[in-house]
Order: C-alpha cells, then sequence, then structure tokens
C-alpha cells in the first residue's frame, strides 16, 4: 500500500486518540480562583502567594491568629449556581463545617475551636476570639467514568470542581480579620491504579472537601507561627 494512502488511513484512529485524550485531560489539582462575586466583591486585594494551600487571601496584619484564644466556625451557605447542581446543599455546607472544626482544632493552636451556635459564648479575656464564615460559590461534581478512565493516560479529567469563599471576623469588635477563596479539583487517582471508589460523585467530592479544610487549616497553622502575607495595594 503506498504510504501516503496508509497515512490517510491513519488519520481517523489519530483524530479518534486525540479526541480521547481532549475529554479526558483537565486541569491540575490546584487551579486558580475563580471571580464569582457571590460572596467576595473584591479579589483585587488578595494574594495568590499562598496557593496551594489557600488560592488567594488577604491578610491585613500578618501576626492576627498569633495571640487568637480561638476560632468558631460560623454560617456556610452554598451559592445560587452552586446548589442548583447540589441534590443536597445542607449536607455538604454541613460537613465543611464540621471539616474545618476537625483540621482547626488538629492545628492544636487555639485553646478552643468549634462550631458558632449562637450561644452566648464563653469568657475569652483579653485575647480575641475570631468567627470564621463563608459560600460555597462552585460545585461540580465531575464525571466518574473520565475520572477512572483519565489513570490510564496520566491525565485529570472529570475531577471534581469545587470553590469556597470566606472571611474571618473578630467576635467583640467585627473587625475583618482575613478573606479568602480556595479551589480544589480532585481525581483520586493511586500511585498503583485508579480508585474505584472515585467513580462515585459522593466519595469524590466528600475527598476534594477534606483536601480543602486540610490546606485551609495548615495556612492558619503557618500563619500563627508568622507567615509574612503579601498584602493589598488597594483599600
Amino acid at each position: 500500500m503506498p504510504p501516503g494512502r496508509r497515512a490517510l488511513r491513519r488519520c481517523p484512529f489519530l483524530a479518534a486518540l486525540t479526541a480521547c485524550l481532549v475529554v479526558l485531560a483537565g486541569c491540575g489539582s490546584y487551579p486558580k480562583a475563580v471571580h464569582t462575586y457571590e460572596y467576595l466583591l473584591n479579589y483585587d486585594r488578595m494574594s495568590e502567594e499562598n496557593d496551594p494551600l489557600v488560592s488567594l487571601v488577604y491578610l491585613p496584619d500578618p501576626h492576627a491568629f498569633k495571640h487568637c484564644a480561638g476560632i468558631t466556625v460560623g454560617e456556610i451557605t452554598m451559592g445560587e449556581g452552586a446548589a442548583a447542581a447540589c441534590e443536597d446543599p445542607d449536607r455538604y455546607t454541613m460537613l465543611m463545617r464540621a471539616l474545618l472544626v476537625i483540621r482547626l482544632t488538629d492545628c492544636e493552636r487555639f485553646d478552643t475551636v468549634g462550631l458558632d451556635t449562637g450561644e452566648p459564648r464563653p469568657p475569652h479575656g483579653e485575647r480575641p476570639l475570631y468567627r470564621l464564615e463563608g459560600m460555597i460559590t462552585r460545585f461540580n461534581h465531575g464525571s466518574g467514568w473520565r475520572r477512572y478512565w483519565s489513570w490510564f493516560v496520566f491525565a485529570s479529567g472529570g475531577a471534581t470542581d469545587v470553590q469556597f469563599e470566606g472571611c474571618i471576623r473578630n467576635v467583640d469588635s467585627g473587625e475583618l480579620v482575613m478573606e479568602f477563596a480556595d479551589r480544589r479539583r480532585f481525581v483520586g487517582h493511586t500511585p498503583w491504579g485508579p480508585d474505584p471508589r472515585t467513580n462515585g460523585g459522593e466519595f469524590a467530592m466528600n475527598m476534594t472537601m477534606q483536601q480543602m479544610a486540610a490546606g485551609f487549616a495548615h495556612f492558619i497553622e503557618t500563619a500563627h507561627d508568622g507567615l509574612v502575607v503579601t498584602t493589598a495595594t488597594t483599600p
């Protein structure tokens, strides 16, 4: 068969292979935060310097956590767009609250960490108490079959996609301590092969939120020890 004809016969195969790779390919585990303008309205003053622990951060005082008595995790809601893509928003907002409490407790940097239930707070002396609240502004279960098969081509197609935005304020004064936006994607592969459990969106989403809470808590732990954060140049 002439070489030209063989090349032509290969074209459909190559086109199909290319299309498959495009479908399976995806962004990395730490994509840039999306400016949703649902919870945070000003992203210009935020720094990307602490990615991948937290995608975007605004921390006016780099030593704000050093003398903090504790952190309570307040209300976390689901944004309009995210809620439309989620069958049970309350389940995931409560999961995020619980994971944040667990991870912040594991830091062992604060006297008290817990859920803000709205009940009277115990005395905390002269040291400030902080409250965290926020919103899940992006929520996508991804595609289980793409997550599974992307392992064979070393891609990250079908990954979950979650963004969590929030702020931390001084409970007594209401003063802003920190603003953040964190976006995560998760595929769930192991070094030995794809994990069949990632075919299910719920498992993959749970793992995504665990990664998000762990990264956030690690950032707070690091900031408590004296992290210097590039802050806003705009008011």
